[in-house]
Order: structure tokens, then sequence, then C-alpha cells
């Protein structure tokens, strides 16, 4: 079970650079608009 923390942490991870990501390209989308 101890395994199952590591994808966690990794998804946590992820998660976090897909909202810098979103936030970043939201603000481009907006002035395209």
């Amino acid at each position: 079970m101890p395994d199952a923390d590591e994808p966690v942490e990794a998804v946590k991870e992820e998660a976090e650079l897909v909202d810098e990501f979103t936030e970043t390209d939201d603000l481009p989308i907006e002035l395209e608009e």
C-alpha cells in the first residue's frame, strides 16, 4: 500500500503544473476575445 502514495504525489504535482498552465493560457484567451 505504501506505493500508492507515490502516484498520488505525482498527480498533485501534475495538477499544480496544469493549474499554472491554465492560468497562463486563460490570459491570452481573454485578451483575444
